[in-house]
């Protein structure tokens, strides 16, 4: 699974999960007998209230990283 410098895969920073296999979906498995259908929306919509401030934090580090980049070289 790629990941970036924050932690957070492309696209659990899009839709605010991460990603089910269909293998898993069929199969069970420890991750999908333990979900609980009833708080899986509400945590869900609570994912989504945080997803903007991994967004935000995501956009905090990129502009730190082109900064130390970039403002190390001399413009003469």
């Amino acid at each position: 699974m790629v990941k970036s410098s924050h932690g957070d895969t492309p696209f659990s920073l899009t839709y605010g999960t991460e990603a089910v296999i269909p293998a898993e979906i069929e199969m069970p498995t420890y991750r999908t007998t333990v979900v609980d259908a009833v708080n899986n929306d509400e945590e869900l919509r609570l994912n989504l209230d945080l997803l903007e401030e991994r967004r935000e934090l995501a956009a905090i580090n990129e502009a730190r990283t082109w900064n130390v980049i970039n403002l190390k070289r001399c413009y003469l």
